[in-house]
């Protein structure tokens, strides 16, 4: 857990996802939608600062630093404020989510070892469905 609290780390940009953290939250905190938007436009790729780096994953069991966590939590929020918000018409909310999608790209699952694994890979994705 030391380790986890400890922003700074040389394998990612800390100061940089600490500024654009606080910046995000502050933005939400204001219900500033337009600057909440221009600032997710910026954001959502997806190593930002490097912090998909390999070695901030395989310290502990469970997780990375808080300081990621907090960032990806904070992305979130502001997102489903971004949705929510009554402020920015459909169209503009369709525009963003189209090319948010479009710059950080769609997740795929990928579960091979044919048919041997198929109980174990029909349980994964029920799991994931629900």
């Amino acid at each position: 857990m030391e380790w986890r609290l400890e922003k700074r780390h040389k394998y990612y940009d800390w100061a940089r996802i600490e500024m654009r953290y606080q910046y995000m939250r502050n933005l939400r905190k204001t219900d500033n939608i337009k600057g909440l938007a221009m600032c997710l436009r910026q954001d959502l790729v997806k190593n930002i600062g490097n912090i998909c780096h390999h070695k901030l994953f395989n310290k502990c069991h469970r997780g990375t630093k808080i300081l990621i966590e907090n960032y990806h939590n904070e992305i979130i929020k502001c997102i489903k404020t971004l949705y929510n918000s009554q402020k920015l018409p459909p169209s503009l909310k369709l525009k963003f989510f189209a090319e948010a999608r479009h710059s950080y790209g769609q997740t795929a699952l990928f579960l091979s070892g044919g048919g041997a694994f198929a109980k174990y890979h029909n349980g994964v994705v029920k799991a994931l469905y629900e």
